[in-house]
């Protein structure tokens, strides 16, 4: 769940939140999540995008671009992201 101080996962059986993601500075307004689930990709109004871990909770890297981001999308493996706002899209490849 994306909101104004960062991100709630939570957990669908017990409703429960499990982990808090913070380290955005503006509002989140955008999140994506591999199909294996390991990680969390966010867009903010800050211009930043974080990649997360979802087991430990880390920020592994993030970028700053010249304005807010609306929204993002990965593949499946989370290789490839795309993120879109109001400067443009950007198609970004995170390299192991």
């Amino acid at each position: 769940m994306c909101s104004s101080d960062g991100l709630r996962v939570f957990n669908a059986w017990s409703a429960t939140v499990e982990k808090f993601l913070s380290g955005h500075t503006g509002e989140v307004w955008g999140c994506a999540i591999t199909a294996k689930g390991d990680l969390i990709i966010s867009v903010s109004q800050d211009h930043t995008i974080k990649v997360w871990n979802t087991e430990t909770g880390e920020c592994l890297t993030g970028l700053c671009v010249e304005a807010p981001l609306y929204a993002c999308a990965c593949n499946s493996t989370g290789e490839y992201i795309v993120a879109v706002g109001l400067r443009g899209v950007y198609f970004l490849r995170l390299l192991s």
